[in-house]
């Protein structure tokens, strides 16, 4: 997490340490989506630049291209790393991380993308990109070449709030109150339909590691989808307003509310509340808080101008003196 005099904190729950300007740290941007790569490296979307934390040191991508809102960032299997911007497009930058000189290449509306805002990535084990963007549509980028799908008619909203492929193929993506499934294999295109039950302000997907799919909304709780079988977290304790999903490579997920952790399996979930005088802000909203977990299972969550690492214990933070 970061502090008013713009450090950051690690802590593991038992320890503490405070990244200064010494360290090369400052954070003065809002973090909208965060992604750890197979090496763990943390990379951060922020509203002015991507941001990039290997565990040592902080380098900030803010000038030029990425003096933009990084919208999503992926890595693909030959470690190259994809990031969505608002305004210039699809950026592909080289695997060569620990260069200077890394390379960048831009996809934009003259090579074929339908619009310059690239709201999410979605790349499968073969290669293949897919992703959401504005202006109604869903992009496939393979060997270098797009391919732009039927736009999907939705008039509440006009771009792609999340997308995800599982292990069957299937790409699923949410609009504003929609879900559809697309099949890569047939190339057709359904929407999810549950009876008696309307998806409303749909937010963001992730699929676990038993191929599962799980959602959630701003106000109607989260949900996960098993073959034809719906489950929904919507009942007086469980959580209503949740923040983006983290999918572990066990059989849980993380979601958060702004007031603490969910960790959601399918028939049970625990409650993890943060600590109120860290996570609270009086000037502002609850938190946005954005999650993804490394490979020794710790969660790492962003929001704000903050990050910060849960190893598994309860919050405690009486070693962090701001």
């Amino acid at each position: 997490m970061t502090t008013p005099k713009g450090t950051l904190i690690k802590y593991d729950g038992v320890y503490a340490w405070e990244y200064g300007k010494e360290e090369g740290c400052t954070i003065p941007l809002y973090v909208k989506n965060l992604f750890i790569d197979e090496d763990d490296t943390i990379w951060m979307g922020t509203r002015e630049g991507m941001i990039r934390f290997d565990g040592y040191t902080f380098r900030y991508y803010n000038q030029g291209l990425f003096n933009d809102v990084i919208m999503d960032i992926k890595a693909d299997p030959q470690k190259n790393i994809w990031i969505g911007t608002l305004k210039h497009g699809l950026l592909k930058m080289s695997s060569n991380n620990d260069s200077n000189q890394e390379k960048i290449e831009q996809y934009t509306s003259s090579h074929g993308l339908c619009s310059e805002m690239i709201t999410n990535i979605s790349i499968a084990k073969s290669g293949d990109i897919w992703l959401g963007s504005g202006r109604n549509c869903t992009v496939l980028l393979n060997n270098n070449t797009l391919t732009n799908l039927v736009p999907i008619k939705e008039t509440t909203s006009d771009y792609t709030r999340d997308l995800v492929l599982d292990r069957n193929n299937n790409l699923w993506i949410t609009k504003y109150t929609k879900i559809f499934k697309y099949n890569v294999d047939s190339n057709t295109l359904t929407q999810v339909i549950l009876a008696n039950r309307s998806f409303e302000t749909l937010k963001d997907l992730t699929v676990d590691s038993k191929n599962r799919l799980w959602g959630n909304t701003f106000e109607k709780g989260a949900f996960v989808i098993q073959g034809s079988s719906f489950i929904w977290f919507d009942s007086v304790k469980d959580p209503k307003w949740v923040e983006p999903i983290a999918a572990s490579v066990n059989d849980h997920v993380w979601m958060s509310n702004g007031k603490g952790l969910y960790k959601l399996k399918l028939n049970s979930f625990k409650f993890i509340p943060f600590d109120k005088n860290v996570f609270y802000d009086p000037t502002s909203i609850a938190p946005e808080i954005f999650m993804a977990e490394d490979n020794e299972d710790n969660l790492w969550m962003a929001f704000h101008k903050k990050i910060m690492k849960y190893d598994g214990t309860q919050f405690n933070l009486s070693l962090i003196h701001i």
